[in-house]
């Protein structure tokens, strides 16, 4: 039901906006003089266009309340942050391999005549 949901608000969203873009420009903005036959930039007539606009935006709005709605009744959930499935624990480093012990340097059996050094 919520994916529906999100499928026809995606729709009314991308309808909601071609329906601003074909809208005839007011101009002006907020520095223009207040007209009494205008609210908020837009004229009370009874154009299809705005008529059209102001119904999506409106369908729009209830959908999101709806869709929230529902997520709220959907019942406790457990809130999972990103590091949830990683163990909180440091892995345990792996065996190292012991170094062979360095043997004790043994003296030459023949050494070099008058202090000599060997070649």
């Amino acid at each position: 039901m919520y994916n529906f949901l999100v499928i026809i608000m995606v729709i009314i969203a991308v309808l909601l906006v071609l329906a601003v873009l074909v809208q005839r420009s007011k101009g002006g903005g907020f520095s223009s003089s207040v007209n009494a036959n205008q609210f908020m930039g837009v004229q009370k007539g009874t154009d299809f266009i705005e008529k059209t606009t102001w119904t999506l935006a409106i369908s729009l709005f209830a959908l999101c309340l709806i869709a929230t709605l529902l997520v709220k009744n959907q019942g406790p959930t457990e809130k999972k942050g990103l590091l949830d499935g990683v163990d909180k624990e440091a892995p345990a480093a792996a065996p190292q391999q012991q170094a062979p012990a360095a043997q004790p340097a043994q003296p030459e059996a023949n050494p070099a005549p008058n202090g000599a050094q060997p070649k």
